[in-house]
């Protein structure tokens, strides 16, 4: 009875080995599906971030975070004014209010 046991031990502990070997190769999925997930939602982060930059205006090219200008040195009809902190536009803005 000992011989007929063996193979079936055998067997048994194969599917045992089996199953734990698929439980590695799962939980290495789920890290790998969970970093593809981190990285699709970075770039998402990142575009959508950029684009509502572009949007509001606060990319350098439009006179951003750098102060640099985008109209050409012509304060008096740029649309970021109010806002803008070169002396040009100080000086656009004190000529503003002296008219009014």
């Amino acid at each position: 009875m000992s011989d007929r046991n063996l193979p079936q031990d055998n067997y048994e502990k194969r599917q045992a080995d089996a199953a734990d070997a698929n439980a590695a190769v799962s939980r290495r999925e789920v890290l790998r599906g969970g970093l593809r997930g981190l990285a699709v939602a970075t770039i998402a982060a990142v575009t959508g971030w950029l684009g509502w930059r572009s949007l509001a205006g606060d990319s350098p090219r439009d006179g951003g975070p750098d102060h640099s200008c985008s109209g050409d040195w012509i304060c008096t009809s740029c649309r970021r004014l109010d806002d803008c902190v070169l002396p040009q536009a100080m000086s656009a803005r004190n000529a503003r209010e002296s008219r009014q």
